[in-house]
């Protein structure tokens, strides 16, 4: 149920600003909307180091950019909450 919450709230922000590919900007405010805002420095950690590269080039790889970037980040999170 999270990872689809955060799907869901993550596209709500970024129709708000009339796009159509979920961000990673996207991904940590709706983090700190739902209030899970303990996870954004470890995710933007990831984002800037190795990992976050993979995800970015899985992300443009994607079909449907976006689609595979929000799975990655999300179960980034899901490990991230169990460990």
């Amino acid at each position: 149920m999270f990872i689809h919450y955060l799907t869901a709230t993550a596209n709500d922000v970024c129709k708000e600003s009339k796009r159509q590919t979920i961000s990673a900007d996207d991904v940590i405010t709706a983090l700190e909307d739902l209030e899970f805002g303990e996870l954004v420095p470890a995710l933007r950690e990831a984002l800037e180091g190795e990992k976050g590269l993979q995800i970015c080039r899985m992300a443009a790889l994607s079909p449907w950019h976006g689609g595979r970037f929000i799975d990655s980040v999300v179960m980034w999170l899901c490990k991230a909450m169990e460990g």
